[in-house]
């Protein structure tokens, strides 16, 4: 892709800042704004009003002084009248200040989980020969006493299963399961007559590319194409919101030869029946569940993927849905994004949301973003006594919709 100089990048950021007529939709339903550190309108005003100053004085980048990392680039702002992208705005700046001021304290200050996750990409970055998918996926089935799956190493459509267990890894205590995940959408294309391709590719770059680290983020898009391309792929399913996302819009923009169709897995498995393709299938799950729609999933690709999830749930008999008042479009962000700026303020923000499915007295929060897996249990495990005290119950167990799907079948319900 052709990278525009620091100055051609200011100037269209300046172009698009001034189409901004201050109306204050972006900062009512911002849910940062209210901890006085980034305000969405503030800071379209700066870049419109303020960095052109600051750079005849000689700044070689679009800085600003809102705090461009405590930004969870949710989209909630895409309410603007006027088509203004901030998060792609934010994106690109933090971009330039990690270029040309790597060792800036504010970003620093984001890091969460004592850095594991970009240590890892580093690592991921180095090694050429990544783990063998197949084999991790058999070996968990294995241990599991599961049935074997049947995957290709060459063929037309494809399934994605993103960082494979690299969560279970980081996050030990959050139980964020991503190979149940993957065994289980394989697993149901396999009684479905289909045989997708396992390739051993490696991360989305996703989190790369959110923090202002394009050179890694490219560097994985480059390898993973390579890899699509020499197995013959042409439809790439992905059930994971943020390697959704970034497959479908930003590895076309930023690699023009992408070559393949993306699909998100459960609009694929909607479309096609899957399950009633499957002999047999029959799932009694008694349970009330709420479904919370990711922002990767929703807002930042223009929705369209909400009923999908909805309507695979619905083959499951007796399983009551329930809908939190913030739903679809209007979700509210788990509270954390790439896992960056894990603070009270977005601790605050995800009790909130757990705090809404009990109201509408969900047993299980339904979604199809790891990241809003870890965070949701992360609140639910850690204080389930003080949530239980308030609402007289235990507060709901968080899966994928996938993973989910897949526990019911085993069990006929779930406990």
């Amino acid at each position: 892709m052709f990278m525009m100089e620091s100055k051609e990048q200011n100037e269209r950021l300046q172009d698009i800042a001034n189409l901004c007529y201050r109306c204050k939709k972006c900062s009512v339903i911002c849910p940062v704004a209210p901890s006085g550190r980034f305000n969405p309108r503030k800071f379209v005003q700066e870049i419109n009003l303020e960095t052109p100053a600051r750079l005849k004085k000689g700044r070689k980048f679009c800085d600003v002084e809102e705090d461009i990392w405590v930004c969870l680039t949710c989209g909630q702002c895409r309410v603007c009248p006027q088509g203004l992208e901030i998060p792609e705005m934010v994106r690109e700046i933090r971009k330039q200040v990690r270029e040309q001021a790597p060792n800036d304290p504010r970003f620093a200050a984001t890091e969460t989980h004592m850095n594991i996750f970009p240590i890892a990409f580093e690592l991921m970055k180095k090694n050429l020969t990544p783990a063998k998918k197949q084999t991790i996926l058999n070996e968990y089935a294995s241990s599991q006493k599961w049935p074997a799956l049947k995957m290709a190493q060459t063929g037309a459509i494809a399934y994605y299963p993103g960082c494979l267990d690299l969560y279970e890894h980081a996050l030990v205590n959050l139980q964020v399961s991503q190979t149940l995940t993957a065994y289980a959408i394989i697993r149901f294309l396999n009684l479905a007559n289909i045989t997708p391709v396992v390739a051993n590719d490696c991360c989305c770059g996703h989190d790369a590319l959110w923090a202002g680290d394009e050179e890694t983020f490219i560097s994985f898009g480059k390898r993973n194409i390579e890899i699509w391309k020499a197995a013959g792929i042409k439809t790439i399913l992905v059930s994971c919101a943020e390697g959704y996302r970034t497959l479908s819009v930003d590895y076309p923009k930023y690699f023009p030869e992408f070559p393949f169709q993306v699909e998100f897995a459960s609009d694929y498995f909607d479309r096609n029946q899957i399950f009633k393709k499957i002999l047999g299938f029959e799932v009694k799950c008694r349970k009330t569940v709420t479904i919370h729609d990711p922002c990767r999933s929703g807002r930042l690709v223009d929705g369209e993927h909400y009923e999908s999830v909805r309507n695979l749930l619905q083959n499951l008999i007796f399983l009551e849905i329930v809908e939190m008042p913030h739903n679809r479009d209007e979700a509210r962000c788990c509270g954390v994004a790439s896992f960056r700026n894990c603070t009270d303020y977005a601790r605050d923000m995800t009790r909130k949301r757990i705090k809404e499915a009990m109201k509408v007295g969900a047993k299980f929060i339904i979604t199809t973003c790891p990241k809003c897996v870890s965070h949701f249990q992360c609140v639910t495990l850690n204080e389930a006594a003080a949530l239980k005290a308030k609402f007289g119950r235990d507060p709901p167990k968080v899966m994928d919709l996938f993973a989910f799907i897949y526990s019911a079948y085993q069990v006929n319900d779930l406990l």
